[in-house]
């Protein structure tokens, strides 16, 4: 098992790798970065009783430039893959860097402003990114990672905003990388937040089907003479994925919006939502081998 694991680690890795040298001229594409095919403490996760991934759409290029106007550098918060920048293939030793890049994203100089969104509802959920995203240093359960639906390649701008040939050319080199990830992975909870299209593509889950007890479906305003939801918190216990799904609306491209961090609705949907997935999955004693 842990060989098998192992291989498969690196396949994925180096299968990322190669997409990304195969786009990383495109105007679009940030040049002398990397793929980042997922963030945070795979090693603690993998041994997490209950295993829990967020998911967005691609990488952020805020993850290699403070400003859009700076420079890109890998230094800002990924200094260990600083010794692979531009190499056409990975060597075991450069997949070490590599791993050592993705595992203390958390630990180094994570993008919290972002993430934080993240880090409050996985508290609730007895979970935590690790490292500086556990200001308080409270003793959570459970180690989460974050990966991305659409792509592991960062761009300027992100997702939502490249035109249709850009995210077209980068989907045709991606291939299924997200649902091999995925079935690596095996995560118990996973959190979205995106439109319908996507989590209907990759999930086959659309509005409705969500379980109502442990959901939050807030309809405030008018649009065009009908309600429009503008926040919530859809849990959907059966997915295709097998997987507890919890989708919730990104607002300019923010998880949760919509709602505030300390939102009473918020923090007492996902309590309830902590309950369930304890009582589902909290006596799994299967763990991933690394």
């Amino acid at each position: 098992m842990k060989i098998a694991m192992a291989l498969s680690i690196n396949g994925l890795i180096k299968n990322c790798w190669s997409e990304y040298m195969s786009l990383h001229k495109m105007s679009c594409v940030l040049s002398d970065a990397i793929p980042i095919l997922w963030f945070g403490d795979l090693v603690a996760y993998s041994s997490s009783p209950i295993r829990i991934v967020t998911v967005s759409l691609n990488p952020s290029n805020l993850e290699f430039q403070e400003k859009s106007c700076d420079p890109v550098s890998v230094n800002l918060r990924f200094s260990p893959a600083n010794s692979i920048i531009g190499k056409s293939k990975l060597s075991s030793n450069d997949i070490k860097d590599y791993l050592r890049a993705m595992n203390n994203y958390f630990n180094d100089n994570p993008y919290i402003k972002w993430f934080q969104w993240h880090e409050s509802a996985l508290n609730c959920l007895d979970a935590t990114y690790g490292g500086k995203m556990n200001k308080n240093k409270n003793c959570y359960l459970n180690t989460a990672i974050h990966i991305d639906v659409e792509s592991s390649i960062p761009t300027n701008p992100t997702w939502g905003n490249l035109c249709a040939h850009c995210q077209n050319s980068i989907r045709n080199q991606h291939g299924n990388s997200f649902k091999d990830l995925i079935d690596l992975l095996e995560p118990h909870v996973i959190i979205i937040a995106s439109n319908e299209s996507i989590v209907n593509k990759h999930f086959g889950i659309g509005k409705k089907g969500f379980d109502a007890s442990i959901s939050y479906n807030k309809q405030t305003i008018q649009k065009n003479g009908k309600p429009r939801t503008v926040s919530y918190i859809r849990t959907y216990k059966k997915t295709p994925i097998s997987s507890t799904l919890i989708w919730t609306m990104n607002y300019n491209g923010t998880p949760f919006g919509g709602m505030k961090m300390n939102d009473p609705n918020k923090i007492s949907t996902l309590k309830k939502i902590g309950s369930y997935i304890k009582m589902t999955y909290g006596n799994n004693t299967k763990r991933l081998t690394i």
